[in-house]
């Protein structure tokens, strides 16, 4: 079998040879590209090649629409690693502001797809430091951005990647985050939301409520008739940051609902949980979510694949699973690492639900050996049913 062939047994509920490896190296191929440090034998090679000579399983991340604001002009002015950006509606002004790490300032094409956030296709890796909402006179122009986005199927762009990756990896296709994700990362940034949440919960509301029925009207359409069988709803979440009492007020409602008229489809859903995810152990399995991506285990936050597999009790299937940090030398010697994926393995016995990948993303740091070394594992270990001594 091909790491296609094996993502896809998993997500059917089947039994293939050996666990899948699929993981994002992005960020270490954009660090190193731009920084003109990448090992020689591949100093002219693409991510995805690269990743082929490795054993890694290609994550191919895509879109399945493009956005169009009408009645909005976007006007962008960079200044060193800074991008502000200025959104001029007939009923004001918002602006958003962007910074790059220097050694990310480059933009290398990875074959992922650029940013979803309305109005801006920024270099990947940068960080939001200002949102569009700073006060209670900016939701009416936001509102008026949302209200005046057409939303127009991008399905050549899924079908593209996917004959690109072709049996190494899958396609994933990439959509806007949920709304109350939306408006804590991208509209009004996590500390303000929550004193606005306090302050303001009238308009946030109001807001969430907008966004929500612009999903259900102009994206999910598109979603449901896209040539895919998983759709990953974009999230960021942390449950520290999301906490129950969120995830169960504005974020499972939307879930339910969404995974509901997929599941009607033959779709599955997906989301990006890339922080901790002990605080919401219990809700995510009431969420209706089949999938969580991304998933980030101690030492890097406070629960393990195991804890997760034990509350999730089958019904999530879990992708990720190695902590990016272990990867890096500097981080545990190679006894201490051959026992962390030992533990790993044993905790995902005998396999099923689970897809073997890195929370988040391989990092700039991390040791090509040690990368070799969990395709070595997997083909060791990883057979089904999964046996570690």
């Amino acid at each position: 079998m091909n790491e296609n062939q094996r993502f896809m047994a998993i997500l059917h509920g089947q039994v293939p040879d050996r666990i899948p490896w699929v993981a994002r190296m992005a960020l270490w191929y954009t660090y190193h590209k731009s920084k003109g440090t990448l090992p020689e034998k591949y100093r002219d090679w693409e991510l995805w090649d690269i990743q082929r000579d490795l054993g890694v399983g290609i994550m191919g991340r895509t879109r399945l629409y493009g956005k169009n604001m009408k009645g909005v002009e976007a006007r962008t002015h960079q200044k060193g690693n800074e991008l502000l950006t200025e959104y001029v509606t007939p009923v004001g002004t918002v602006t958003t502001l962007h910074k790059v790490r220097p050694d990310l300032a480059v933009s290398v094409y990875t074959g992922e797809v650029r940013s979803l956030e309305v109005g801006i296709h920024r270099a990947d890796y940068a960080y939001q430091s200002e949102h569009m909402i700073k006060g209670v006179e900016d939701y009416p122009i936001v509102e008026y951005i949302i209200e005046n986005t057409e939303v127009v199927p991008a399905y050549e762009d899924y079908l593209g990647t996917a004959q690109m990756v072709g049996g190494d990896g899958v396609a994933l296709a990439m959509v806007d985050r949920v709304p109350i994700q939306d408006v804590l990362i991208h509209f009004i940034g996590f500390e303000r939301a929550f004193y606005e949440l306090y302050d303001h919960v009238s308009q946030v509301e109001h807001l969430l409520q907008l966004l929500t029925d612009f999903h259900k009207e102009k994206l999910w359409p598109i979603c449901l008739d896209a040539p895919t069988e998983l759709i990953e709803t974009g999230a960021n979440l942390s449950g520290i940051m999301t906490t129950p009492a969120l995830f169960e007020s504005y974020f499972a409602p939307y879930t339910r609902e969404y995974a509901q008229r997929l599941h009607a489809k033959g779709k599955l859903l997906g989301t990006h949980l890339d922080g901790d995810p002990a605080p919401l152990l219990k809700e995510v399995p009431r969420s209706g979510l089949d999938m969580v991506e991304a998933f980030t285990p101690a030492p890097m936050t406070n629960c393990t694949v195991g804890d997760a597999r034990k509350a999730y009790d089958g019904k999530v299937m879990i992708w990720g699973g190695i902590p990016s940090t272990i990867l890096c030398p500097d981080s545990m010697d190679d006894e201490q690492f051959d026992a962390q994926m030992r533990r790993l393995l044993k905790e995902v016995t005998p396999g099923d639900g689970f897809i073997l990948g890195v929370g988040d993303n391989i990092m700039p740091e991390a040791s090509l050996e040690r990368v070799i070394l969990v395709r070595e594992m997997v083909e060791k270990y990883g057979r089904f049913p999964i046996q570690v001594a």
